[in-house]
């Protein structure tokens, strides 16, 4: 009995800590994730062990049962965080969370029929895309969506559920390729994504979209692209071979993105968790003092002007890879060139990490979903 109320209490405490925590090395922030997505699993699992714990107490080993108690009752207390941070977020944007879908392991919705098209070729290898949910009906729009993986990693459809909700919503899903390597790829990698909405639109009648009401979707690496796309569809920055109007998109989302790239280089984040300004080295070819214009070019912050499109900005507050002063400074500006214009938004998830959505059903993902239907249901209505 004492060994079972030690191992509930303390393996709890062990897991929850790192909700709070900084992880000092990748493991614990992957730890990090998983309890703070799940957090209410590990509490029952404490309660469990305070529970056995108050058994101990009264038996022949009071030590071993105070033990348990006391971090149990720690344990239980941190799990609770998510929710009760969560709370004025979800009342702010008329969100009721749901205990119920936090606990469901059921698909969110229907499986959306998925099929694969090459829309391009890099290096005599084809760049593919998953479309789901094609429209033999009524005319939808469609959402492009970028993965995530430092510029160098990651695939397509990477994030199934979200994109077979998208499609519960009204929408066609493109779940794209781009070249990772070889590196830098700082303009490749847009290129590639431009070339995917090139494609899209000129498809748009086999697939059953409009090709005037389109969003792009990127987490992380693949929000910086995603940006960066949307955000230079009407400038002649980036060296291209095709009609850069032809790429105008009339919404973007970014979830947790590198938008200031110089800081990114500058404050990393703990190099055992994640070697970012080595991924960044990789990505632009050197530092902010070698190719300073490299660093300003492939900045999203760089393109904001009167006619970026409508912005959704997406990022974990605990967030220890990408760290929130690119949300934060990418939404003031938009705010400062857009004052009074309510197009653009930005949400944060006080408990979230990087990743926080992988749970589709967390309650930083139930907020999002919320916003994120908002957000695409005005500025891809129909017109």
């Amino acid at each position: 009995m004492p060994f079972i109320a030690l191992l509930c209490s303390l393996l709890s405490l062990l897991f929850t800590i790192w909700i709070i925590a900084r992880a000092p090395h990748r493991v614990f922030w992957l730890t990090a994730i998983v309890t703070g997505e799940w957090s209410l699993f590990f509490g029952l699992v404490a309660l469990i062990g305070v529970g056995f714990g108050i058994i101990v107490i009264k038996s022949a080993a009071p030590v071993s049962g105070y033990i348990a108690v006391g971090s149990g009752a720690l344990a239980f207390l941190i799990s609770l965080y998510p929710l009760l941070v969560m709370l004025p977020v979800a009342s702010a944007n008329s969100v009721d969370l749901s205990l119920e879908k936090y606990v469901s392991f059921k698909p969110a919705s229907p499986i959306a029929p998925i099929s694969t098209f090459a829309f391009s070729e890099a290096e005599g290898n084809p760049l593919s895309l998953d479309v789901y949910g094609a429209s033999s009906g009524d005319v939808k729009p469609a959402v492009v969506v970028v993965h995530g993986g430092s510029w160098n990693g990651g695939t397509r459809s990477d994030f199934p559920k979200w994109n077979h909700w998208l499609v519960d919503q009204g929408y066609v899903v493109f779940d794209i390729d781009y070249r990772l390597a070889p590196q830098p790829n700082w303009q490749s990698a847009t290129q590639d994504v431009k070339d995917a909405v090139i494609w899209v639109k000129t498809h748009a009648d086999k697939f059953g979209i409009d090709p005037e009401r389109m969003a792009l979707l990127g987490r992380s690496a693949g929000g910086q692209l995603a940006l960066q796309a949307a955000y230079t569809a009407m400038a002649d920055t980036l060296s291209s071979s095709i009609n850069t109007q032809n790429t105008q998109v009339q919404a973007v989302i970014a979830f947790y993105a590198p938008a200031d790239l110089k800081w990114g280089y500058e404050n990393p984040a703990f190099i055992r968790v994640n070697d970012g300004s080595a991924q960044l080295r990789a990505f632009t070819g050197g530092t902010p003092e070698t190719v300073p214009d490299v660093y300003k070019q492939a900045s999203p912050i760089t393109f904001v002007s009167p006619s970026t499109p409508p912005t959704l900005l997406i990022h974990g507050e605990k967030d220890q890879l990408v760290g929130t002063h690119h949300t934060v400074t990418l939404n003031g500006i938009l705010q400062e060139q857009h004052q009074g214009d309510e197009k653009h938004k930005v949400l944060f998830i006080p408990y979230g990490q990087h990743g926080f959505d992988f749970n589709f059903n967390g309650w930083g993902s139930q907020v999002t979903q919320a916003v994120l239907q908002e957000h695409l249901a005005v500025h891809l209505s129909a017109r």
